[in-house]
This record gives structure tokens, C-alpha cells and sequence, in this order.
């Protein structure tokens, strides 16, 4: 941009439009957090100041550069989380990075479900068991932990050692520390007890679908299956390491319910099977209850 930035209203401006020649659906948005992001201020503070020019402080022509900078990124489809290495899930911030996959909304729904479930069954007046299967930067398991009431230990696992620090890091940032014990290994192998819960947002996107240029940003391994039998290795886990009585929380991706269905049937037959649905009307959480061994 050859005109120099002058005003708040035109650093927004400035960006939005830019966003919006990228075709970036959450062009006002976007430009509004990267702002926010650059000047280290509060949306509140942003829009009582549109006026604020740079002859008042040098320091803003730095930041102004900055954030064309950031601005540039987001035009290539970077996101925004891995710009500002933020992302809130459940009422909560998350550092993040390009080592794990950025939290949706949708997984949210498997908190809640399974809060729901505790709650229900009043797990917590004992300690309640919880494998977080996959735990990525940890999002699942410190919501959990935050919102749990009574006692719980929450075992999260995951193969890789640099997101477990991630995930360490998150769970102090919100004082979690000490509910969640993390384990390095694959899907329920590291567990030495069976477990009153588990939960999972594992990889199941096929390798054969397309995704949006965002999602080619992140970890192929935290978005594609592996292979195809993939979710019915978990299910075999999930079998082994659950309780009598226990409940498996499963994200799953669309047009997936009848599989899930049926490998629940094959490996675990006495199981009850309900299906959530999503904001978009897709299922996308397998509630899974063992009825016995």
C-alpha cells in the first residue's frame, strides 16, 4: 500500500479491503483481530479510538508496518491462529502453533457432551478417570479439567513430545497442572488402568478428500487418517481401556455414522451407539456406552 496508514479507522479499513480482494470470508474479522494482535489492545479500545493518528506516536508507524505484514500472511490463507499463536476453545485462550490442529468449534461439543455426562451420572463424587486420546495442544483435556467440579485425573496422550510440552504449557497457563497427567505414546497405549471416559478428536479426514488452503496449513497427520482402519484400531482401544459402564466421546467427520456404527457393533456389540449433531446439522460426535466386558 503506497498511502501511509494514518488512522486506526484506516489500518482497518486498509485491511479488511485487502482481506476481502483475497477472498477471505472473515475479511472485518480477520483484520480486526490482526489489529488487536499488532497493537496489543482490546477490540473496546480499537473502536474508541478509530481517530488515533501516528503524529501522536511514532511507535504506530512501526506497528502500522507490522501490520501489513501480518495482513500479507492472512491474503496467503495462513490462520489467524498460527499469526497470533492464539486460539480460545470453550471460554478459553490456547497458545498454538503449526505443530498441532487449531481447535474448532465443533469439538466443543464433545466437552460439552461429555460435561454433560458427568454431571448426569454424578461422576464427581468420586475420582473420575479421563483419557484424552490425541491431545494435540490440549484443549480437551484443560476444559475438562476447568469445568470438572469434584475430583478427576485426566490422562492425555500423544506421540509426540514437543506437543506434549505445548499442551503442559497450556494446562499451567490455566492451573490444570496437577488433574492431568501426560503420556507420551500412541491412541490408549500408554494407560495403565481402564477409564471411566474417553475422549477423542483424532484425524479423520480421508487422505482422497480435499480441504480448504487453511487447513493445508496445519499438520498432516493431526487432519488425515492415517490409514483406513485407522478409526477401528481406536475403537479396539477404546474397548480395552474402558470401563464397564464408561462412555467414549468420538469426533467424527461427515457421512462417517454408519462406519462408526458398525465397527461399534463388530467390536464392541453391547454397546449403545448415539450420534451428535453439529452447528451444520452433521454428526459429528459418537457417544459410545460400554455395557460390559
Amino acid at each position: 500500500m503506497k498511502k501511509m496508514i494514518m488512522t486506526i479507522k484506516e489500518a482497518l479499513k486498509f485491511g479488511s479491503s485487502e482481506l476481502k480482494k483475497a477472498k477471505i470470508r472473515t475479511s472485518r474479522l480477520d483484520a480486526e483481530v490482526l489489529l488487536m494482535y499488532t497493537l496489543k489492545k482490546s477490540r473496546e479500545w480499537i473502536y474508541l479510538n478509530l481517530k488515533f493518528s501516528p503524529n501522536s506516536s511514532p511507535r504506530f508507524r512501526t506497528l502500522a508496518n507490522g501490520y501489513k505484514k501480518l495482513i500479507a500472511r492472512r491474503k496467503k490463507h495462513e490462520p489467524v491462529a498460527y499469526i497470533t499463536r492464539n486460539k480460545e476453545f470453550y471460554g478459553l485462550d490456547f497458545y498454538v502453533d503449526r505443530n498441532v490442529l487449531i481447535p474448532r468449534p465443533e469439538t466443543e461439543i464433545l466437552v460439552e457432551q461429555a460435561l454433560k455426562t458427568i454431571d448426569n451420572l454424578q461422576l464427581t463424587t468420586d475420582k473420575i478417570t479421563i483419557a484424552d486420546v490425541g491431545t494435540g495442544l490440549g484443549n480437551i483435556a484443560v476444559s475438562l479439567a476447568k469445568n470438572i467440579k469434584g475430583n478427576c485425573k485426566i490422562y492425555a496422550t500423544d506421540i509426540s513430545e514437543k506437543i506434549l510440552k505445548m499442551a503442559k504449557k497450556n494446562a499451567k497457563k490455566h492451573k490444570v497442572s496437577k488433574k492431568i497427567k501426560f503420556l507420551k505414546g500412541s491412541f490408549l497405549n500408554p494407560l495403565k488402568e481402564k477409564v471411566d471416559i474417553v475422549v477423542s478428536n483424532p484425524p479423520y479426514v480421508p487422505k482422497s478428500d480435499k480441504v480448504s488452503r487453511e487447513v493445508k496449513y496445519e499438520p498432516k497427520n493431526s487432519v488425515f487418517m492415517p490409514d483406513k482402519n485407522f478409526q477401528e484400531k481406536l475403537i479396539y482401544q477404546i474397548n480395552e481401556k474402558l470401563k464397564t459402564g464408561g462412555l467414549a466421546f468420538l469426533e467424527i467427520g461427515k457421512g462417517q455414522k454408519k462406519k462408526i456404527e458398525n465397527l461399534v457393533k463388530k467390536i464392541m456389540p453391547r454397546a449403545k451407539t448415539e450420534f451428535i449433531k453439529d452447528y451444520s446439522g452433521i454428526y459429528r460426535v459418537a457417544k459410545i456406552l460400554k455395557i460390559n466386558d
